[in-house]
Protein backbone atom coordinates (compact mmCIF):
# COMPACT_ATOMS: atom_id res chain seq x y z
CA UNK A 1 0.00 0.00 0.00
CA UNK A 2 0.96 3.46 -0.79
CA UNK A 3 -0.01 6.45 0.46
CA UNK A 4 0.72 8.58 4.36
CA UNK A 5 0.80 6.85 7.39
CA UNK A 6 -2.04 6.54 9.39
CA UNK A 7 -2.36 7.98 12.94
CA UNK A 8 -4.51 6.96 15.94
CA UNK A 9 -6.64 9.98 15.48
CA UNK A 10 -9.95 8.33 14.24
CA UNK A 11 -11.64 10.08 10.90
CA UNK A 12 -15.31 10.94 10.98
CA UNK A 13 -15.96 9.74 7.25
CA UNK A 14 -13.87 8.43 4.95
CA UNK A 15 -14.37 7.64 1.04
CA UNK A 16 -13.16 4.13 -0.55
CA UNK A 17 -13.42 4.24 -4.59
CA UNK A 18 -12.08 1.17 -6.85
CA UNK A 19 -10.73 2.61 -9.89
CA UNK A 20 -8.79 2.45 -13.68
CA UNK A 21 -7.30 5.12 -16.05
CA UNK A 22 -9.28 3.61 -18.65
CA UNK A 23 -11.93 0.84 -18.60
CA UNK A 24 -14.38 -1.29 -21.14
CA UNK A 25 -18.10 -0.82 -19.98
CA UNK A 26 -19.81 -3.70 -19.12
CA UNK A 27 -20.60 -6.41 -22.32
CA UNK A 28 -18.82 -8.27 -24.77
CA UNK A 29 -18.69 -4.76 -26.80
CA UNK A 30 -18.16 -2.01 -24.10
CA UNK A 31 -17.27 0.91 -24.52
CA UNK A 32 -14.03 2.14 -23.71
CA UNK A 33 -13.87 4.89 -21.46
CA UNK A 34 -10.67 6.79 -20.88
CA UNK A 35 -12.11 10.08 -18.62
CA UNK A 36 -11.24 8.67 -15.46
CA UNK A 37 -8.11 11.09 -14.44
CA UNK A 38 -9.62 14.07 -15.04
CA UNK A 39 -13.26 12.52 -13.31
CA UNK A 40 -10.96 11.91 -10.31
CA UNK A 41 -9.47 15.30 -9.97
CA UNK A 42 -12.62 16.33 -9.52
CA UNK A 43 -13.98 14.20 -7.46
CA UNK A 44 -11.37 14.23 -5.00
CA UNK A 45 -11.65 18.16 -4.72
CA UNK A 46 -15.18 17.42 -4.10
CA UNK A 47 -14.51 15.22 -1.35
CA UNK A 48 -12.35 17.48 0.45
CA UNK A 49 -14.84 20.39 0.12
CA UNK A 50 -17.55 18.40 1.27
CA UNK A 51 -15.92 17.52 4.51
CA UNK A 52 -14.60 14.23 4.32
CA UNK A 53 -11.09 13.71 6.39
CA UNK A 54 -9.60 10.80 3.93
CA UNK A 55 -10.13 8.83 0.30
CA UNK A 56 -8.63 5.33 -0.23
CA UNK A 57 -7.68 4.96 -4.30
CA UNK A 58 -7.62 1.07 -5.22
CA UNK A 59 -5.49 1.51 -8.66
CA UNK A 60 -6.71 -1.02 -10.76
CA UNK A 61 -4.94 0.50 -13.91
CA UNK A 62 -2.13 -2.17 -14.15
CA UNK A 63 -4.63 -5.73 -14.44
CA UNK A 64 -2.56 -8.64 -14.14
CA UNK A 65 1.12 -7.22 -13.46
CA UNK A 66 2.57 -8.22 -10.14
CA UNK A 67 5.81 -8.01 -11.24
CA UNK A 68 7.46 -5.07 -9.70
CA UNK A 69 10.77 -5.66 -12.22
CA UNK A 70 11.36 -1.92 -13.71
CA UNK A 71 8.39 -0.73 -12.60
CA UNK A 72 7.46 2.96 -12.18
CA UNK A 73 4.47 3.60 -10.45
CA UNK A 74 5.22 7.32 -10.10
CA UNK A 75 4.26 7.53 -13.66
CA UNK A 76 0.94 5.56 -13.26
CA UNK A 77 -1.80 8.73 -14.39
CA UNK A 78 -4.02 7.90 -11.05
CA UNK A 79 -0.90 7.88 -9.10
CA UNK A 80 -0.12 11.43 -10.09
CA UNK A 81 -3.67 12.90 -9.32
CA UNK A 82 -3.62 11.31 -5.93
CA UNK A 83 0.23 12.87 -5.77
CA UNK A 84 -1.87 16.01 -6.13
CA UNK A 85 -3.74 15.61 -1.99
CA UNK A 86 -0.88 13.73 -0.46
CA UNK A 87 -2.35 14.47 3.06
CA UNK A 88 -5.75 13.50 1.99
CA UNK A 89 -5.20 10.56 -0.50
CA UNK A 90 -4.02 7.05 0.12
CA UNK A 91 -3.08 5.48 -2.88
CA UNK A 92 -3.32 1.60 -2.90
CA UNK A 93 -2.19 -0.59 -5.85
CA UNK A 94 -4.41 -3.11 -7.01
CA UNK A 95 -3.54 -5.03 -9.97
CA UNK A 96 -5.95 -7.57 -8.99
CA UNK A 97 -8.57 -9.22 -12.36
CA UNK A 98 -12.10 -9.67 -12.43
CA UNK A 99 -13.64 -12.68 -13.00
CA UNK A 100 -15.90 -11.25 -16.14
CA UNK A 101 -17.83 -7.70 -17.49
CA UNK A 102 -20.47 -9.36 -17.97
CA UNK A 103 -24.00 -7.50 -18.25
CA UNK A 104 -25.49 -7.94 -14.62
CA UNK A 105 -28.80 -9.35 -16.00
CA UNK A 106 -27.05 -11.97 -18.50
CA UNK A 107 -27.05 -15.83 -18.57
CA UNK A 108 -23.44 -15.40 -17.22
CA UNK A 109 -23.53 -12.36 -15.19
CA UNK A 110 -20.89 -10.22 -14.16
CA UNK A 111 -18.31 -10.65 -12.03
CA UNK A 112 -16.79 -7.61 -10.87
CA UNK A 113 -14.49 -9.82 -8.46
CA UNK A 114 -11.88 -7.30 -8.26
CA UNK A 115 -14.35 -4.53 -7.12
CA UNK A 116 -15.85 -6.48 -4.33
CA UNK A 117 -12.35 -7.14 -3.03
CA UNK A 118 -11.09 -3.91 -3.15
CA UNK A 119 -14.65 -2.60 -0.60
CA UNK A 120 -14.09 -5.31 1.49
CA UNK A 121 -9.76 -4.37 1.76
CA UNK A 122 -11.12 -0.98 2.64
CA UNK A 123 -13.78 -1.57 5.40
CA UNK A 124 -11.56 -4.80 6.84
CA UNK A 125 -7.75 -2.29 7.38
CA UNK A 126 -9.65 1.22 7.25
CA UNK A 127 -13.15 0.41 8.52
CA UNK A 128 -11.53 1.08 12.75
CA UNK A 129 -9.61 4.12 11.97
CA UNK A 130 -13.15 6.22 10.99
CA UNK A 131 -16.80 6.55 12.15
CA UNK A 132 -18.40 6.59 8.94
CA UNK A 133 -17.26 4.97 5.44
CA UNK A 134 -18.77 5.00 1.82
CA UNK A 135 -17.84 3.23 -1.30
CA UNK A 136 -18.64 5.06 -4.21
CA UNK A 137 -17.78 5.05 -7.89
CA UNK A 138 -15.91 8.58 -9.19
CA UNK A 139 -19.21 9.66 -10.86
CA UNK A 140 -20.95 9.76 -8.53
CA UNK A 141 -21.24 12.91 -6.11
CA UNK A 142 -22.84 13.32 -2.61
CA UNK A 143 -24.30 16.30 -2.04
CA UNK A 144 -25.14 18.33 1.08
CA UNK A 145 -27.90 20.51 0.80
CA UNK A 146 -29.92 23.50 2.56
CA UNK A 147 -27.01 26.03 3.54
CA UNK A 148 -25.23 22.53 5.04
CA UNK A 149 -21.12 23.40 3.90
CA UNK A 150 -20.26 19.49 4.66
CA UNK A 151 -21.05 16.35 5.50
CA UNK A 152 -19.90 16.38 8.72
CA UNK A 153 -23.17 18.16 10.47
CA UNK A 154 -25.89 15.93 9.21
CA UNK A 155 -23.43 12.76 10.53
CA UNK A 156 -22.95 13.83 13.95
CA UNK A 157 -26.70 14.82 13.81
CA UNK A 158 -27.90 10.81 12.75
CA UNK A 159 -25.21 8.90 15.02
CA UNK A 160 -27.56 8.66 17.84
CA UNK A 161 -30.14 6.75 16.24
CA UNK A 162 -29.29 5.46 12.78
CA UNK A 163 -26.11 3.70 11.13
CA UNK A 164 -26.56 3.27 7.73
CA UNK A 165 -27.57 6.73 5.60
CA UNK A 166 -28.77 5.62 1.79
CA UNK A 167 -29.36 7.83 -1.21
CA UNK A 168 -31.70 6.96 -3.96
CA UNK A 169 -30.05 6.47 -7.20
CA UNK A 170 -30.93 7.76 -10.63
CA UNK A 171 -28.91 8.61 -13.77
CA UNK A 172 -28.38 12.02 -14.84
CA UNK A 173 -27.70 13.38 -18.40
CA UNK A 174 -25.55 15.90 -20.10
CA UNK A 175 -26.83 19.33 -20.45
CA UNK A 176 -27.70 20.16 -24.05
CA UNK A 177 -26.75 23.78 -23.46
CA UNK A 178 -23.21 22.36 -22.66
CA UNK A 179 -22.64 20.41 -25.01
CA UNK A 180 -21.04 20.87 -28.94
CA UNK A 181 -20.22 18.91 -32.05
CA UNK A 182 -16.48 17.16 -31.59
CA UNK A 183 -13.48 18.63 -34.44
CA UNK A 184 -13.07 14.65 -34.53
CA UNK A 185 -15.40 12.38 -35.98
CA UNK A 186 -13.57 9.36 -34.07
CA UNK A 187 -15.33 10.85 -30.87
CA UNK A 188 -18.95 10.01 -32.42
CA UNK A 189 -17.87 5.85 -32.34
CA UNK A 190 -18.09 3.64 -29.92
CA UNK A 191 -14.53 3.03 -29.39
CA UNK A 192 -13.12 6.32 -30.62
CA UNK A 193 -12.77 4.81 -34.14
CA UNK A 194 -11.15 1.17 -33.73
CA UNK A 195 -13.08 -1.46 -35.41
CA UNK A 196 -15.07 -3.48 -34.41
CA UNK A 197 -15.66 -7.56 -35.15
CA UNK A 198 -17.30 -6.40 -38.15
CA UNK A 199 -14.28 -4.88 -39.36
CA UNK A 200 -16.21 -1.08 -39.83
CA UNK A 201 -16.29 1.93 -37.44
CA UNK A 202 -18.89 2.81 -35.79
CA UNK A 203 -18.09 6.03 -37.07
CA UNK A 204 -18.74 5.51 -40.54
CA UNK A 205 -22.05 3.15 -39.55
CA UNK A 206 -23.42 6.51 -38.30
CA UNK A 207 -22.27 8.07 -41.49
CA UNK A 208 -19.74 10.54 -38.60
CA UNK A 209 -16.36 10.85 -40.46
CA UNK A 210 -17.25 13.76 -42.99
CA UNK A 211 -20.24 15.24 -40.71
CA UNK A 212 -20.16 14.33 -37.02
CA UNK A 213 -23.47 14.87 -35.40
CA UNK A 214 -22.88 13.22 -31.49
CA UNK A 215 -22.45 15.79 -29.10
CA UNK A 216 -19.79 15.72 -26.37
CA UNK A 217 -18.70 18.17 -23.98
CA UNK A 218 -17.04 21.74 -25.17
CA UNK A 219 -13.66 21.21 -25.06
CA UNK A 220 -12.74 24.97 -24.58
CA UNK A 221 -14.79 25.05 -21.36
CA UNK A 222 -14.05 24.54 -18.36
CA UNK A 223 -17.08 23.33 -16.53
CA UNK A 224 -17.32 20.75 -14.11
CA UNK A 225 -18.97 17.00 -13.96
CA UNK A 226 -20.70 18.79 -11.46
CA UNK A 227 -22.00 21.23 -13.97
CA UNK A 228 -22.48 18.89 -16.84
CA UNK A 229 -24.51 16.70 -15.33
CA UNK A 230 -26.39 18.72 -13.21
CA UNK A 231 -29.86 18.27 -15.17
CA UNK A 232 -31.73 14.54 -13.53
CA UNK A 233 -34.61 12.08 -15.21
CA UNK A 234 -36.19 11.29 -11.99
CA UNK A 235 -36.97 14.74 -10.09
CA UNK A 236 -36.18 14.69 -6.40
CA UNK A 237 -37.49 13.35 -4.10
CA UNK A 238 -37.59 10.20 -6.02
CA UNK A 239 -40.14 7.54 -5.60
CA UNK A 240 -39.09 4.28 -3.44
CA UNK A 241 -38.15 1.95 -5.74
CA UNK A 242 -34.90 4.29 -6.49
CA UNK A 243 -33.45 2.52 -3.64
CA UNK A 244 -32.72 -0.37 -5.72
CA UNK A 245 -28.39 1.00 -7.03
CA UNK A 246 -28.77 3.17 -3.53
CA UNK A 247 -25.24 4.09 -1.87
CA UNK A 248 -24.58 4.25 1.58
CA UNK A 249 -22.94 5.58 3.85
CA UNK A 250 -22.26 3.64 7.12
CA UNK A 251 -20.87 3.07 10.33
CA UNK A 252 -18.41 0.30 9.31
CA UNK A 253 -18.34 -0.54 13.46
CA UNK A 254 -22.18 -1.47 12.98
CA UNK A 255 -21.98 -2.80 9.56
CA UNK A 256 -19.47 -5.93 9.74
CA UNK A 257 -19.90 -6.88 5.92
CA UNK A 258 -20.99 -4.59 2.90
CA UNK A 259 -21.54 -5.20 -0.76
CA UNK A 260 -21.66 -2.35 -3.08
CA UNK A 261 -24.72 -1.04 -2.71
CA UNK A 262 -26.06 -2.84 0.41
CA UNK A 263 -24.84 -3.53 4.04
CA UNK A 264 -25.39 -6.87 3.97
CA UNK A 265 -24.63 -8.27 7.44
CA UNK A 266 -25.02 -5.93 10.76
CA UNK A 267 -23.78 -6.41 14.77
CA UNK A 268 -27.39 -7.06 15.61
CA UNK A 269 -27.55 -9.80 13.01
CA UNK A 270 -24.82 -11.51 13.27
CA UNK A 271 -25.79 -13.52 16.32
CA UNK A 272 -26.23 -17.27 16.98
CA UNK A 273 -29.77 -18.79 16.98
CA UNK A 274 -29.14 -20.06 20.56
CA UNK A 275 -28.24 -16.34 21.75
CA UNK A 276 -29.68 -15.35 24.76
CA UNK A 277 -30.99 -11.80 23.78
CA UNK A 278 -32.97 -13.75 20.76
CA UNK A 279 -35.60 -14.91 24.08
CA UNK A 280 -37.17 -11.16 23.81
CA UNK A 281 -37.25 -11.05 20.01
CA UNK A 282 -37.71 -14.35 17.67
CA UNK A 283 -34.98 -15.43 15.40
CA UNK A 284 -36.30 -14.35 12.04
CA UNK A 285 -34.68 -14.71 8.33
CA UNK A 286 -35.84 -10.73 7.50
CA UNK A 287 -33.73 -8.79 9.48
CA UNK A 288 -35.70 -5.71 11.29
CA UNK A 289 -35.68 -2.18 10.66
CA UNK A 290 -33.54 -1.68 13.66
CA UNK A 291 -31.16 -4.53 12.60
CA UNK A 292 -30.51 -2.56 9.59
CA UNK A 293 -30.20 0.30 10.82
CA UNK A 294 -31.26 2.11 7.83
CA UNK A 295 -32.66 5.38 6.88
CA UNK A 296 -32.42 7.28 3.87
CA UNK A 297 -31.67 10.94 3.37
CA UNK A 298 -34.62 13.36 2.72
CA UNK A 299 -33.36 14.58 -0.96
CA UNK A 300 -35.01 17.71 -0.52
CA UNK A 301 -33.82 19.32 2.77
CA UNK A 302 -30.63 17.17 3.83
CA UNK A 303 -28.62 15.74 0.55
CA UNK A 304 -28.63 14.08 -2.86
CA UNK A 305 -26.50 11.84 -4.78
CA UNK A 306 -25.94 12.77 -8.26
CA UNK A 307 -24.93 9.76 -10.34
CA UNK A 308 -22.80 11.89 -13.37
CA UNK A 309 -21.86 8.62 -15.54
CA UNK A 310 -20.26 9.60 -18.77
CA UNK A 311 -22.19 9.56 -21.46
CA UNK A 312 -20.30 9.06 -24.46
CA UNK A 313 -19.93 10.71 -28.08
CA UNK A 314 -21.71 7.29 -30.07
CA UNK A 315 -24.62 7.47 -27.41
CA UNK A 316 -25.64 10.58 -28.75
CA UNK A 317 -25.06 9.86 -32.69
CA UNK A 318 -28.96 9.98 -33.41
CA UNK A 319 -29.71 12.68 -30.83
CA UNK A 320 -32.15 14.49 -32.81
CA UNK A 321 -34.05 11.43 -33.22
CA UNK A 322 -34.10 10.11 -29.78
CA UNK A 323 -34.78 13.24 -27.90
CA UNK A 324 -38.19 14.37 -29.54
CA UNK A 325 -41.51 14.49 -27.79
CA UNK A 326 -43.06 11.42 -27.67
CA UNK A 327 -40.26 9.17 -29.16
CA UNK A 328 -40.22 5.89 -28.59
CA UNK A 329 -36.61 5.94 -28.06
CA UNK A 330 -33.73 6.78 -24.83
CA UNK A 331 -32.73 10.33 -25.20
CA UNK A 332 -28.88 10.13 -23.75
CA UNK A 333 -29.28 13.78 -23.45
CA UNK A 334 -30.61 16.41 -20.91
CA UNK A 335 -33.08 19.22 -22.22
CA UNK A 336 -33.90 20.91 -18.76
CA UNK A 337 -37.41 21.10 -17.51
CA UNK A 338 -38.96 24.40 -15.73
CA UNK A 339 -39.74 23.71 -11.81
CA UNK A 340 -43.59 24.73 -13.11
CA UNK A 341 -43.27 21.25 -15.51
CA UNK A 342 -45.08 18.80 -13.42
CA UNK A 343 -43.39 15.65 -12.39
CA UNK A 344 -44.81 12.15 -13.20
CA UNK A 345 -43.11 8.96 -12.65
CA UNK A 346 -45.15 7.21 -14.65
CA UNK A 347 -44.14 9.06 -17.82
CA UNK A 348 -40.32 8.77 -17.40
CA UNK A 349 -39.64 6.37 -20.84
CA UNK A 350 -42.41 8.41 -22.65
CA UNK A 351 -40.72 11.51 -23.63
CA UNK A 352 -43.72 13.20 -22.71
CA UNK A 353 -42.52 16.21 -20.70
CA UNK A 354 -42.59 19.69 -22.22
CA UNK A 355 -41.74 23.06 -20.86
CA UNK A 356 -43.94 26.03 -20.95
CA UNK A 357 -44.07 26.69 -24.41
CA UNK A 358 -44.71 23.10 -25.40
CA UNK A 359 -40.92 21.78 -25.88
CA UNK A 360 -39.56 18.60 -25.34
CA UNK A 361 -37.85 18.40 -22.16
CA UNK A 362 -36.38 15.18 -19.77
CA UNK A 363 -34.48 16.31 -16.73
CA UNK A 364 -34.97 19.00 -13.99
CA UNK A 365 -31.82 20.59 -12.91
CA UNK A 366 -31.11 21.19 -9.19
CA UNK A 367 -30.68 25.17 -7.91
CA UNK A 368 -29.14 23.72 -4.80
CA UNK A 369 -26.69 21.91 -6.86
CA UNK A 370 -25.82 24.71 -9.28
CA UNK A 371 -24.77 26.75 -5.98
CA UNK A 372 -22.54 24.37 -5.23
CA UNK A 373 -20.47 24.92 -8.97
CA UNK A 374 -18.66 28.23 -8.46
CA UNK A 375 -17.56 26.27 -5.05
CA UNK A 376 -15.97 23.52 -6.79
CA UNK A 377 -14.42 25.48 -9.18
CA UNK A 378 -12.32 27.75 -7.25
CA UNK A 379 -11.76 24.55 -4.69
CA UNK A 380 -10.55 22.87 -7.74
CA UNK A 381 -7.86 26.50 -8.42
CA UNK A 382 -5.47 25.54 -10.69
CA UNK A 383 -5.96 22.11 -11.29
CA UNK A 384 -8.93 22.57 -12.99
CA UNK A 385 -8.86 22.11 -16.79
CA UNK A 386 -11.60 21.37 -19.45
CA UNK A 387 -12.98 17.93 -19.58
CA UNK A 388 -12.16 16.88 -22.72
CA UNK A 389 -8.40 18.02 -22.49
CA UNK A 390 -6.39 14.96 -23.41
Amino acid sequence: MKGTTTTNEKNLLVACTWVAAQYTRRGGKGASVSDTPKRLREWVTWKRLTGFDRVYLYDNSQVGDHSDEDFDESEMPLRKIANLFPDFVTWIRWPVKACNNNFIGGRWPGERSSQYSAEASCRERFGPQTEWMTFLDIDEMLVPLNNQTTWRHPLLEKREKWSVLGFRESRARPRFELLTKPSDAQLCSRNEGRLESTGTALGDVFGEKQNPTCLVADPSSHQTYLELYNCDGIRPPRPWKYFVNMKQIYRPSFVLSHFIHYAVITRPMAKYYNDPSRRLSPFQRRPSQTEKGLVFVEEEREGIMLHARSVLGYQTSEWKIDCALNSTRYCAVGFSCPSSTAYDDSLVDKNSFMDDHGRYCNCWRNPQIENWVPKLQAALGDMAVPINQA
